[in-house]
């Protein structure tokens, strides 16, 4: 009995010292406060003032095929915060008898403005709507464009050479999306 009295006396003396000495820690805090994150603002507008010639949307009626409308253009800017790259695609509002799938875009251009931002280049010399539609279909308009800085864009539309007499009197309108995406 003693032997079992003499353990008790021996774990509550090693208790009283563990409890003891986890009280005697002494200890500091320090904060650093003021942490912020702001997030980036992708947003494109267009400028259709300052162009050189017509400027969009494209207007034009009694199209024969063969035959094009006049050159029109119109700025994409980026008013974000952050450079973005700019893609293009097309929607039909509406397509009587399919007659958008006959409309090409031809001699499709842009520049960087100001002057001297980036080189005049051709996108492409000539594409069909149909080829164009839905964003799966866009195409690059450029790769970088700074904040504050715009990209133009000019074309002229033609109603293809082979478009079919099912399509004569019916009208084609379409909306060009411009969608900038972070780099």
């Amino acid at each position: 009995m003693r032997k079992i009295l003499l353990s008790l006396v021996t774990v509550f003396a090693v208790v009283a010292m563990v409890a003891g000495a986890t009280q005697a820690v002494w200890s500091s805090t320090a904060s650093l406060p003021g942490n912020t994150v702001s997030t980036a603002k992708v947003e494109l507008n267009i400028d259709y003032g300052q162009v050189v010639g017509e400027t969009k949307p494209i207007t034009i009626q009694n199209l024969l095929p063969g035959q094009q409308s006049g050159e029109e253009g119109a700025g994409v800017i980026n008013t974000g915060t952050v450079p973005v790259k700019v893609k293009m695609y097309v929607t039909y509002q509406t397509n009587e008898s399919g007659v958008c799938n006959y409309i090409n875009l031809v001699n499709v251009r842009r520049f960087g403005y100001p002057l001297g931002y980036a080189v005049s280049e051709s996108l492409f010399s000539s594409k069909s709507l149909a080829d164009l539609k839905g964003p799966d279909n866009a195409i690059d308009v450029i790769a970088e464009l700074p904040t504050n800085k715009q990209v133009r864009v000019y074309q002229t539309a033609e109603l293809d050479i082979n478009a079919p007499n099912t399509v004569q009197n019916k009208v084609c309108e379409w909306t060009e999306v411009f969608v900038g995406e972070t780099l």
